[in-house]
């Protein structure tokens, strides 16, 4: 009974040990041990869908995808991203793990556009007490819910149908309802 109490628990040192390289934490030996990263490439269900893929990308384009695809799938299928993408959007908003669906668009802003709208902003001419507007192409989700009746769907919405030509677009897109595009109108821009 002892040698079998034994062998369970070397085994499950075993077992311990390798969890323990996969996380690329330090033994208990105190070797180092390398992180274990693997890609899946299993596709989910049957059939495939199209991603319109833009912005500081190397390849922007449409492309066709398994069901099951990933924001980093697009991402890597499009060429990786370019070099003046807004690495801070990069590490605050984009999810890479997100699944995509047919027909949505991942738009990645370069360094530039964010540079671009800040400085707008710094020199804007409106007088103190008038609210900025907001502008749909470069604003966060989260500035995006500062608007009334925005919430979190609403704002990742918006941001998912990036760019716009026109803010009547939220409308023509679906992306909104007219009665709440009516409400902000006033408070966005391009």
């Amino acid at each position: 009974m002892k040698i079998l109490a034994l062998v369970i628990f070397l085994a499950g040192s075993g077992v311990s040990g390798f969890g323990l390289a996969a996380l690329g934490e330090t033994g208990a030996a105190g070797y180092e041990l390398q992180p274990v990263i693997t890609e899946c490439t299993q596709t989910v269900g049957a059939g495939s869908l199209k991603v319109d893929a833009g912005g500081a990308i190397k390849n922007p384009g449409l492309y066709t995808l398994d069901e099951g695809s990933r924001i980093g799938d697009v991402i890597k299928a499009a060429g990786g991203l370019h070099p003046d993408a807004d690495g801070g959007y990069i590490a605050s908003q984009l999810n890479a793990a997100k699944p995509v669906k047919d027909g949505d668009k991942i738009y990645i802003p370069y360094f530039q556009e964010q540079q671009s709208a800040a400085e707008a902003e710094a020199s804007s001419d409106q007088p103190p007490g008038n609210s900025k507007l907001i502008s749909i192409n470069q604003a966060t989700e989260k500035q995006l819910m500062e608007l009334p009746q925005i919430g979190a769907k609403r704002a990742a919405d918006i941001v998912a149908g990036r760019p716009y030509q026109s803010i009547e677009e939220l409308v023509e897109m679906s992306v909104l309802t007219q009665g709440i595009f009516d409400g902000i109108e006033e408070l966005i821009s391009l």
